[in-house]
């Protein structure tokens, strides 16, 4: 625990279960039926531009909505032994917690999460310090 809250105060876990819960049924499935998320997920895309799934827009418009949909699509699809998923949402209106140290610590914290969750134990030495 205070490992955990040593590398990042974030909790993107929490924001996304927050998000999931408020999500209504079906909302924004389309997303995971698109030509463009099929080709994305399947690594098919011919463009390196493409590699990256971009969701922009105003304020308001459901894109953190459609990134949790996404994020769970991920966790409950993709990922194999070996492989992990991170995320965080970005909120600007939490720019003073949402630094660079704090974004790097909340992936790292998500990692070891996932590592623990596997069963295998931490070494020592991350314990000692």
């Amino acid at each position: 625990e205070k490992l955990l809250a040593w590398l990042s105060p974030l909790e993107p876990q929490k924001r996304h279960q927050d998000i999931k819960n408020s999500r209504l049924e079906n909302t924004g499935k389309w997303i995971l039926q698109s030509d463009q998320f099929q080709e994305w997920i399947k690594g098919q895309s011919k463009s390196e531009s493409n590699q990256v799934l971009g969701c922009y827009g105003e304020p308001g418009v459901g894109k953190t909505v459609i990134a949790s949909i996404v994020i769970d699509y991920i966790s409950a699809n993709l990922i194999r032994q070996r492989t992990s998923d991170v995320y965080l949402y970005c909120d600007y209106r939490d720019r003073r917690e949402q630094n660079l140290v704090h974004i790097i610590g909340s992936f790292v914290k998500q990692l070891v999460l996932q590592f623990i969750s596997s069963g295998t134990r931490l070494p020592q030495s991350i314990h000692d310090h």
